[in-house]
């Protein structure tokens, strides 16, 4: 067997679309020439440094023609800044990237200015230094990377101090015409060109694709050109245009790519049309997939499969449905996962994902809904845009992991009681963000608070009044991180302001799966994202 017979899982990547036409950047001649913008993401200790380098940049006879900052690290700079920033600097500064949210918008922000031909330094701490070259094309003469040391947003005032004047002479450096550019690189592991395999050796190709980065450490099957063929044989749906760019590498799902997945996963022919359609909600822009495969928080794409064929494609929504043991299940899950690692360019192994501790989600996450024990709508029904009753398919919201709940009520208002008491946590990204929270009731409580009258909405209503938290109750960085993305919400946010957990009932999500008993499930979300969902062609 030669290489020829191996589908690369990778793809080819998209081009990365900056907006606007790209123009080349030229570094001024010196810095007495320069007129220096910064663009801080909002993170503690950023403004103090920044204004320090500044002062460098002055002393060498720059002037600095504007200091802006962006709502948050989580969020672009918008256009509006961008825009401001290119009228009036032919040099901009920009970060600190110490996260991995803040890293992926941070080298975006980058690129947009780049593109407009404006020369940007981008600076960096050094443990998200690979996830932001990761990010860079080739040989960008436009934009230079400062990397500095981690951590950054816990430093005291005295070693903001001293890193700036450590980091200055650095700066000054990197924006001389001739200073150093990053050389960049696809950061997937090895080329698969060096990989060679014979059609008898099952467990060293599984090796040897670990190696290369293409799968997630389980053992896999070789995506060779036959099984492709195979398992696009009697699909007759079809990907939008030329591909599905996957964030953040932009790797284009293709049917023979995110094929080429599903074989290394070994998952059956017949569960294709499911895997499209994960993929093309999952690169939906409200679902944020860029923001999620590339933060610290340990968000993963949780798969609800929904729909009158469930059962007949084999998937769980019963004993056991967020567990072990269902081929289905376990295998759409994990071709979803290898599709945004693979695709995505996404590993911790080779530091391009940065989640800090990350979750047993991130292999696999998905059940299915029991619509038969569902006394209100499916999942599919309660996201925007709403898809019907009858149409099979699949939602995704992004999950920072699971909390059981074993509630033995008997009447409704006794477990919305204690489903509220379980919910309230002041370290959840839900109340910092403002997310999209799922709700996985066990059909013993569903069928208590059918009994009992309660409507969707009369129970999302009730869960968003009781679970409000007092402002005050939250760490001061926890609140400053806070402020910003929910300002839409509130003018200011007192002491003795109530957050909810979401901007409106309406963002929590409620489903019905499991067996007998009273357990029910709560998981919370990643924050920066709306759920989506899409339609299963066969």
């Amino acid at each position: 067997m030669t290489m020829q017979d191996i589908i690369d899982p990778r793809g080819a990547i998209a081009a990365i679309s900056t907006g606007s036409q790209t123009r080349t950047a030229h570094w001024p001649g010196s810095l007495r020439q320069a007129s220096a913008g910064f663009l801080g993401n909002g993170k503690p200790n950023v403004a103090s440094f920044f204004e320090q380098l500044g002062g460098a940049l002055e002393a060498q006879g720059a002037k600095i023609s504007c200091s802006l900052v962006k709502p948050g690290p989580t969020t672009p700079a918008g256009e509006d800044r961008i825009a401001q920033l290119a009228a009036s600097s032919n040099l901009v500064v920009t970060g600190v990237c110490d996260g991995g949210t803040a890293t992926s918008w941070g080298v975006h922000d980058a690129l947009m200015l780049a593109s407009r031909g404006i020369p940007v330094v981008l600076v960096c701490t050094q443990a998200f230094l690979l996830l932001a070259k990761s990010m860079l094309p080739e040989n960008l003469p436009g934009l230079r990377v400062l990397p500095i040391p981690h951590p950054f947003s816990s430093l005291t005032d005295l070693q903001v101090d001293a890193l700036a004047a450590e980091m200055a002479p650095h700066l000054l450096s990197i924006v001389r015409p001739d200073g150093d550019t990053p050389r960049t690189s696809d950061n997937d592991g090895k080329s698969p060109s060096a990989l060679r395999y014979t059609d008898s050796d099952g467990s060293a190709s599984s090796q040897r694709m670990y190696e290369a980065g293409w799968t997630d450490g389980l053992p896999a099957f070789l995506p060779t050109r036959a099984r492709v063929r195979h398992m696009l044989e009697g699909w007759r749906g079809a990907l939008d245009g030329q591909g599905i760019p996957v964030a953040p590498r932009n790797g284009l799902a293709t049917p023979e790519t995110i094929a080429a997945n599903a074989v290394l996963t070994g998952m059956p022919a017949r569960l294709l049309p499911y895997l499209a359609a994960a993929i093309e909600a999952s690169c939906k822009p409200g679902f944020n997939l860029f923001g999620i495969q590339t933060t610290t928080n340990p968000a993963a794409p949780a798969v609800i499969v929904g729909g009158p064929q469930r059962r007949a494609y084999g998937f769980n929504d019963g004993l056991g449905a967020l567990g072990p043991g269902n081929l289905s299940n376990a295998t759409l899950g994990r071709a979803l996962r290898l599709c945004h690692q693979n695709l995505g360019g996404v590993s911790a192994r080779a530091g391009t994902d940065p989640a800090t501790l990350g979750q047993p989600g991130k292999y696999v996450f998905c059940f299915a809904e029991d619509e038969d024990a569902n006394p209100w709508l499916p999942l599919r029904m309660q996201v925007e845009p709403a898809l019907s009753a009858d149409d099979d398919a699949v939602t995704l919201m992004a999950a920072t992991g699971t909390t059981n709940m074993i509630i033995k009520s008997r009447d409704g208002e006794e477990l919305l009681d204690m489903l509220a008491s379980s919910l309230r946590c002041t370290g959840s990204n839900d109340y910092m963000f403002g997310g999209h929270p799922l709700l996985i009731l066990c059909p013993e409580h569903a069928a208590i608070l059918a009994r009992d009258g309660w409507t969707l909405d009369a129970f999302k209503q009730r869960l968003f009044d009781t679970t409000k938290i007092r402002f005050s109750e939250f760490l001061p960085k926890n609140q400053e991180m806070t402020l910003a993305p929910r300002a839409h919400e509130f003018e200011r946010l007192e002491p003795d302001t109530l957050l909810p957990m979401v901007a409106q009932p309406s963002d929590l999500l409620v489903c019905v799966a499991g067996g007998p008993s009273m357990h029910s499930t709560f998981v919370p979300s990643f924050g920066g994202f709306r759920p989506a969902a899409a339609k299963v062609r066969f």
